[in-house]
C-alpha cells in the first residue's frame, strides 16, 4: 500500500510540475516513463512473492525459494542504484547476478519437468514453477527498461529540489500551484520542438499564401479564404482532414439551399428571419458537428450577402464556394507538407500527457 501511494504521489507531483506548461519536456516524458516502470516493477515483485507464498509447500520449491529470495535481494540493490542515477549520483548497475539466478531457476524448471509426475500437486507445482520463471524474466526486462530510462534522466538532469531520505510508510508531499508568469509558457513554446510553435508557423504561412491569392486575383470577399484556413487547419492532421470534408460538404449544401430560398421568396423580413435562425442553429451545433454548422453558416452568409449587395443570388454563392475550396485546399496542403508531426513523436507526447 505504501509503494502504491508513493507511485500516486509521484504522478501528482509530475502533473503539478507540468501544469500550464504546453511545450515539450524531455525530462517530463522520461519521468512519466520511469513512474510507469516503477509501477510495473511493483506488480512483478509482488507477483513473485505471492507465487512463492502460495506454493511454498510444494517440494519443487525448496531450492527455488532460496533462489527467489536471492533474486529479490539483487532487485533491491539494482533499484537502489537506479534511484542513485535519478538523483544524479554515481552508480553502477549490474544485472549479471540476477540473470544467473534466472538461469538457475530455468535449470530447476527443466529438472522438475524431467521428473515423473505422481499427483495433481506435482503438476500444479510445475505450473507454478513455470510462472515463477516467466515473472523473473519479466522482472529482469523491466529492470533493464528502468535502468535505461534512469540513465537518460541522468544525461538530461537538472538538479532536483527533493529530499532523498523519504520514508515510504507515510509518503507526504506539499503541492502548491503557483500561477505561471506569461513568460514561462512563451519560453516553453518558443522552440521548433513545440507542436504549438510549429502549428503557428504553419498557420502563418498558409494564411499569407491565402491573402496573396485573393489579392493578386482580386477575388471578392477574399477574407473567406483566410477565415477558412484558420478554421480548418488544426494542430492535428486527423482533425484537419475531418474538418476539410465537413467544410466542403457543408458549404456545397449551403450553396445549393440558400439560392433556392432566395428564388422562392423575396420578402426581406422573412429572409432576415431565416438568416438569424440559421446562425443561431449554427452556433448551437458548432461543437456538436462542424459540417452541419457550416451548412447553416453558409445559408446565413449567402442570404445576408444577397440582401446587402446588388449581386446575383448564384454569384455570391459561387464566390463563397470558390473561397471555401481555396482555403480548405490550402489548409489540407499546409497540414500535410508543412512541419508535419512524425506519428512516433506525437504518440510519445500524447502518452505522456495522458499519464499526467
Amino acid at each position: 500500500t505504501a509503494l502504491r501511494q508513493t507511485i500516486h504521489t509521484a504522478r501528482d507531483t509530475l502533473a503539478f510540475n507540468r501544469r500550464g506548461r504546453l511545450g515539450r519536456s524531455q525530462m517530463g516524458e522520461l519521468s512519466s516513463v520511469l513512474i510507469e516502470d516503477a509501477n510495473c516493477l511493483i506488480t512483478q515483485i509482488l507477483t513473485l512473492m505471492e507465487l512463492v507464498e502460495v506454493h511454498h509447500e510444494f517440494s519443487q520449491f525448496l531450492t527455488v525459494n532460496i533462489l527467489i529470495n536471492d533474486a529479490l535481494e539483487q532487485a533491491t540493490i539494482i533499484t537502489r542504484n537506479i534511484a542513485q542515477l535519478v538523483l544524479n549520483k554515481p552508480a553502477t548497475i549490474d544485472l549479471g547476478n540476477l540473470k544467473r539466478i534466472s538461469e538457475a531457476v530455468r535449470q530447476q524448471k527443466e529438472l522438475q519437468t524431467q521428473t515423473r509426475l505422481n499427483s495433481a500437486a506435482d503438476f500444479a507445482g510445475q505450473v507454478a514453477l513455470e510462472q515463477l520463471y516467466i515473472q523473473l524474466k519479466k522482472l529482469i526486462k523491466q529492470l533493464e527498461f528502468a535502468t535505461d530510462t534512469a540513465s537518460k534522466i541522468k544525461n538530461n538532469h537538472h538538479q532536483p529540489n527533493i529530499k532523498p531520505n523519504i520514508k515510504l510508510t507515510k509518503p507526504r508531499i506539499s503541492l502548491k500551484f503557483n500561477d505561471l508568469s506569461w513568460l514561462e509558457p512563451l519560453q516553453d513554446n518558443f522552440t521548433f520542438d513545440s507542436r504549438i510553435f510549429r502549428h503557428g508557423l504553419r498557420l502563418a504561412i498558409t494564411t499569407t499564401i491565402g491573402v496573396a491569392i485573393y489579392t493578386i486575383f482580386d477575388i471578392p470577399q477574399g477574407f473567406w479564404i483566410t477565415l477558412t484556413i484558420i478554421l480548418v487547419l488544426q494542430p492535428d492532421w486527423g482533425k484537419t482532414f475531418q474538418r476539410f470534408f465537413h467544410r466542403i460538404i457543408g458549404t456545397v449544401l449551403g450553396v445549393i439551399v440558400a439560392p433556392l430560398l432566395l428564388t422562392m421568396t423575396d420578402i426581406k423580413p422573412l429572409l432576415e428571419g431565416i438568416s438569424i435562425l440559421s446562425i443561431s442553429i449554427a452556433l448551437s451545433l458548432l461543437r456538436f458537428h462542424y459540417g452541419i454548422a457550416v451548412f447553416f453558416i453558409s445559408i446565413f452568409v449567402i442570404l445576408l450577402g444577397s440582401l446587402n449587395q446588388e449581386v446575383e443570388n448564384w454569384e455570391i454563392a459561387l464566390i463563397r464556394l470558390l473561397c471555401t475550396c481555396i482555403g480548405a485546399g490550402l489548409a489540407i496542403l499546409g497540414a500535410f507538407f508543412l512541419f508535419r508531426d512524425r506519428e512516433q513523436d506525437k504518440l510519445v507526447a500524447d502518452l505522456a500527457t495522458a499519464i499526467d
